[in-house]
């Protein structure tokens, strides 16, 4: 990034907090008209009171020395407060613009997306976001103190004042070459950080998978490697920092011994007074400190930056919603496909294919594998937007209609049963908390549930453990069937639900489903020739095409 691409980023992160920021740099302002006397109270203490021995007055110049000294204390404190909670807001509305967005972005969006390094990314930049506060302040003193101080120098002495014309071109040069090279650094370090957060996270979730493999060894092996890497760029990046401080306190060290060397032999020749050169080695000292301090700054400045790019990179993504209606559907269960074509990539996964459910029908979809039985699904639920057609849902496009509204009259059980941190009753009421407890009630009687809780201890209090590994596959499939039975649907989209059922298992879902009031229209995906029979029709789906059964 540029310094120009960080300055608008930044200036970006803070818009609705700039009167705060506005109001610190204020404070700033008035830190160094609270500094600026100093230089005159040494030289009076140093040319006035000490050779007329006035030992009251050098006490009072100390003590006004000295509540300047507090008061710009004060005031810097103020102004890093009003910084600091300035920062903690802007953050604060970034992570919730980025929560937002990734509920607005598509599926399509989500699944292109590595979900571990999209993590770290919300995450851990936010984190590191969070630190621009001291070096923001750090660069605005530098600047709003420095300058005046710059100006008292001068006066007091334009001849020491020329000494410090070698030492600005050296700094300047230096935030330059170094700063570029702490950029890289940082940019490297940063995606180590990501590429090591999202391995571990990786194989958190795929543990079960790597035990049974029998890859432990190779996968930790993986880990030590990249943590390795990580450490490696964290070193440079850390080590340039500090030698960029580090060269910046040298320079200023030099700077201040030329001031006493040069300054003391003007003393001694008659051209400058000792109250005079002190007072200018005072000030001397205050800018060189601000300086130094907001050179510093720049290096957090540059990380912060990074992540703040990455993170407002997602905040500000233009991916389109696939539907973005609002109206609240009067929503019977009906839905339909019209001459839908739809594809994940170039080729098309289903082509001009018509599929109508009507209110109450039991509609079986059946066909190969990669056929676009699920695609369908997706597609009636509004998770894609079809390359060509109409999805409408209640006889409505689903342009017109709230999508959220309308999937609350809607259950699904997806082929894989999705299964969230918490508690069996946390997982069925997933969606729909508020409903009453009768509603609970019939959701796990229908579902065959009420038996498999009233076997456990803990009963619905249950913890599930991490995507359900605490449950068998029957059980995660009838808590997911009674997720989707909450609230009385007037849509069931089920994807295989008999997939981890036996036979006395599946008998008995398909007469649950028989029983239930009101009767919703189901759309069952399935490879079972049984469970299709059951249906009061069925569609045949091949190469993403309609090829048996009527679409009515």
């Amino acid at each position: 990034m540029s310094s120009r691409e960080r300055t608008q980023a930044f200036w970006r992160l803070f818009a609705g907090r700039r009167r705060l920021l506005a109001l610190g740099a204020g404070l700033s302002t008035l830190q160094a008209l609270a500094l600026l006397p100093i230089g005159a109270l040494v030289l009076q203490i140093f040319d006035q009171r000490i050779p007329a021995r006035d030992s009251q007055g050098i006490v009072v110049k100390g003590l006004e020395i000295l509540a300047l000294y507090v008061t710009a204390t004060v005031l810097s404190l103020a102004a890093r407060r009003m910084v600091l909670v300035a920062a903690a807001d802007s953050v604060a509305a970034l992570r919730v613009r980025v929560l937002t967005r990734l509920h607005e972005l598509p599926m399509s969006w989500h699944y292109r997306r590595d979900i571990a390094r999209l993590q770290t990314t919300v995450t851990q930049e936010t984190e590191r976001i969070e630190s621009v506060a001291h070096p923001i302040v750090s660069l605005a003193q530098a600047g709003i103190v420095g300058v005046p101080l710059l100006v008292a120098v001068v006066v007091v002495s334009p001849l020491l004042a020329g000494l410090l014309v070698l030492v600005v071109p050296v700094l300047l040069v230096l935030n330059v070459a170094l700063g570029r090279r702490v950029q890289r650094r940082t940019r490297r370090w940063i995606d180590d950080a990501r590429t090591v957060s999202a391995h571990l996270r990786t194989t958190l979730h795929t543990m079960t998978l790597v035990r049974t493999r029998g890859a432990d060894a190779a996968e930790e092996e993986r880990g030590r490697a990249l943590i390795v890497e990580l450490t490696r760029s964290g070193l440079r990046k850390t080590w340039l920092q500090t030698s960029w401080a580090v060269t910046q306190g040298a320079v200023a060290a030099v700077a201040g011994a030329l001031v006493l060397v040069v300054g003391g032999v003007a003393v001694a020749q008659g051209h400058l007074s000792l109250g005079e050169l002190l007072a200018f080695y005072a000030l001397t000292a205050l800018l060189l400190r601000s300086v130094a301090g907001g050179s510093g700054a720049v290096a957090e400045l540059i990380s912060a930056a990074e992540s703040l790019a990455a993170v407002q990179a997602v905040a500000d993504d233009p991916t389109p919603s696939p539907y973005a209606g609002t109206q609240p559907p009067a929503f019977d269960g009906r839905v339909a496909l019209h001459g839908v074509t739809f594809g994940h990539g170039a080729a098309p996964v289903l082509e001009d294919v018509d599929l109508a459910i009507a209110p109450g029908e039991r509609v079986a979809l059946l066909g190969p594998n990669g056929a676009g039985k699920s695609t369908v699904a997706a597609l009636l639920l509004g998770l894609h937007r079809p390359w060509s057609g109409t999805v409408t849902a209640g006889g409505r496009p689903l342009d017109e209609l709230d999508l959220a509204a309308l999937r609350q009259r809607i259950g699904v059980v997806p082929q894989e049963p999705t299964l969230r941190p918490g508690t069996i009753g946390e997982n069925i009421a997933f969606g729909r908390e508020g409903l009453d407890a009768d509603a609970l009630t019939r959701a796990l009687a229908h579902s065959g549930c009420d038996a498999l809780v009233a076997a456990l201890p803990e009963g619905l209090q249950t913890g599930v453990g991490d995507d359900g590994v605490r449950l068998s596959g029957g059980q995660r499939q009838r808590i997911a069937l009674a997720r989707a039975l909450l609230g009385d649907p007037l849509l069931l989209v089920l994807d295989e639900p008999t997939n981890h059922l036996d036979v006395a298992a599946t008998r008995s879902l398909l007469q649950t489903l028989d029983e239930l009031q009101p009767a919703p229209a189901i759309l069952l995906i399935t490879h079972a020739a049984d469970v299709a029979a059951w249906a009061d029709r069925t569609v045949t789906l091949d190469g993403g095409v309609v090829v048996a059964g009527s679409p009515a």
